[in-house]
């Protein structure tokens, strides 16, 4: 392999798992929110507003996520 292969390989290991931690953190943030609304507990404003972003980020990305993996 050659030192630019490398480079590639373990760049796209740093991207992979910056999105794996990204992924489990949204999943945390929005799975307390419904716990917490399940159990009819108050959900703290700040709270709700991250929940808010992650959705958006979500439901907004995900179509050209979608598209970018079915070009590759």
């Amino acid at each position: 392999m050659t030192n630019e292969t490398n480079r590639y390989i373990t760049t796209r290991g740093i991207i992979v798992t910056g999105w794996v931690l990204l992924i489990v953190l949204c999943m945390l943030i929005v799975g307390s929110t419904l716990y917490l609304m399940l159990t009819n507990k108050t959900v703290p404003t700040n709270l709700e507003n991250w929940t808010s972003t992650v959705l958006g980020f979500l439901f907004g990305t995900f179509i050209t996520l979608i598209k970018e993996f079915m070009n590759d």
